[in-house]
């Protein structure tokens, strides 16, 4: 039994998803209404913008940096995509594609200014943040326009039955990024150089450019999280992506990524996402306010970075 729990333990990712099952439960306690399948599918459809930023943030945290812009290209695409496709199906995929290509270049530039600049990842991104925000300001003058044609409503927020049309957006994009990062030499070369960069430089791997691609992604899932939400609320907002930066490192770290970098899957954006959501969704049902929500999250982030520090160091000297 004590051997059991200790792999329980040592498995982050398995951990996870214990964690997220037994919070579903102890909602469900609480609250039974928890336990209808249409409220978990509902959840699940909610969680579908924060589990596409958190694929993205992973690619970023596996090499030991952080993207705190990714709430600001959220909205920034959510913006960007509703005055393009200004409501009409014609206008969809180029909307879209778009605002894909605009979200990857904020992640580039993101990556060029760490990795070639040589700036810290807090400061690079944060001063990206603010940038980005700034755009946005001035694009759309304060006031968004246009909005989602019924092709991106149905994917944002359709039904099959009561199985959200969102759930195959974000599986699909969990496999993809699942698939980059396990079976591909640019993932491994993401966690080597988390783990530990010299030696990453000294066997021949390129650093600066695999790091550069890493923000890259990042943007690019931050952009594609802006489309969802567009679709699932169907008018563009300046305020809807701004829970996303705190909430996907929360979710990364809950999903069992190591903020020291080189260890962790992107699986863990799935349960991660899902637990997240799930109690923000639970302190929202108790009238939480949204200073108290990020109390929370900051409880949660500093409780597992310890937790996970703690297991490093029994690794370390055992």
């Amino acid at each position: 039994m004590k051997e059991s729990l200790k792999k329980i333990f040592e498995n982050r990712l398995l951990f996870s998803i214990l964690t997220l099952v037994l919070f579903v439960i102890t909602s469900g306690i609480i609250e039974p209404n928890y336990f209808d399948l249409r409220h978990i599918f509902t959840v699940v459809q909610q969680s579908a913008p924060l589990i596409i930023v958190t694929i993205g943030q992973i690619f970023v945290m596996l090499t030991k940096g952080i993207d705190l812009s990714v709430g600001s290209i959220v909205i920034f695409t959510d913006v960007f995509a509703a005055s393009l496709i200004m409501g009409e199906n014609e206008r969809t995929l180029y909307g879209i594609a778009l605002s894909l290509l605009v979200g990857a270049l904020f992640g580039t530039i993101n990556g060029l200014g760490v990795e070639i600049l040589k700036l810290p990842p807090l400061v690079m991104t944060l001063a990206s943040s603010i940038g980005i925000q700034g755009v946005m300001l001035l694009y759309c003058g304060g006031f968004p326009r246009g909005g989602a044609s019924k092709f991106l409503k149905f994917i944002g927020s359709g039904r099959w039955g009561i199985v959200p049309v969102s759930i195959s957006f974000w599986l699909t994009a969990l496999i993809i990024a699942y698939w980059i990062l396990k079976k591909t030499k640019f993932g491994w070369t993401l966690y080597f150089i988390g783990a530990n960069r010299k030696a990453a430089r000294l066997v021949g791997i390129k650093c600066r450019l695999s790091g550069v691609f890493a923000y890259t992604f990042s943007g690019l899932f931050a952009a594609l999280a802006g489309v969802v939400i567009l679709g699932y609320v169907g008018i563009p907002s300046l305020v809807l992506g701004d829970d996303y930066t705190l909430a996907s490192i929360a979710s990364g770290v809950l999903g069992g990524v190591s903020l020291s970098g080189g260890s962790g899957s992107v699986l863990g954006a799935f349960s991660g996402g899902l637990l997240m959501r799930f109690i923000l969704t639970l302190l929202t049902a108790f009238n939480i306010s949204a200073a108290g929500k990020n109390i929370v999250q900051g409880a949660i982030i500093f409780t597992m970075v310890a937790i996970l520090t703690l297991q490093e160091r029994k690794g370390g000297s055992s």
